[in-house]
């Protein structure tokens, strides 16, 4: 019980997190000149302030429902587990592993589906304000109207991901590596 309520309490904060970088950065993006600077001067403050005051029950509320979801698959992943049968025909195992495996995957794709769906209900919430199951919808309804744009945005989000990550170790390695060759030509102060 007590492991539960950890995980359900780093989901409110996770879900708070989101919900703050995304009404700040709305609250920038939508910023018109001649606008009243209300919120701008600080504006993580001002929508940390918004999402604890007006959005914190959906933040719950939809960490409980990730958390869940979470409980149910979870569940499926132990009955996948327990279709290790051991039977004395070859046939009947094959056919366990693979129905386990399209479980796996199953479960997988779930797991993966309802975590983005909470987050893209988080930033339409930090958005448009309204409650979780309305903002879920609205979330459901455009991932799936937007199929084509919501996939080549995931593909370049990864892409410019993967570089960011590998170029800051490249980065890093080039570094040392020179720092360590040329140690001794470099004065003592320097390090």
């Amino acid at each position: 019980f007590v492991s539960c309520m950890v995980w359900w309490t780093f989901e409110v904060v996770r879900a708070v997190g989101v919900c703050t970088i995304s009404g700040a950065t709305s609250k920038l993006y939508w910023y018109k000149e001649g606008q009243t600077q209300d919120g701008h001067r600080f504006p993580i403050w001002g929508a940390f302030k918004r999402t604890v005051t007006y959005h914190f029950g959906s933040m719950i509320f939809g960490a409980a429902v990730l958390r869940l979801a979470t409980v149910f698959i979870w569940t499926l992943g132990y009955l996948s587990e327990q279709m290790k049968l051991k039977f004395a025909d070859g046939t009947t195992q094959t056919i366990a592993k693979v129905v386990r495996c399209c479980l796996r995957c199953m479960i997988c794709c779930l797991q993966r589906f309802v975590k983005y769906l909470t987050a893209s209900s988080y930033v339409i919430i930090a958005i448009q304000g309204g409650s979780f199951c309305a903002a879920t919808r609205r979330a459901f309804i455009l991932m799936t109207s937007q199929a084509r744009l919501l996939a080549m945005n995931d593909f370049a989000t990864d892409v410019l991901t993967t570089t960011i990550t590998l170029t800051v170790a490249l980065l890093c390695s080039t570094i040392t590596f020179v720092v360590l060759k040329y140690s001794g030509e470099f004065p003592n102060w320097f390090f």
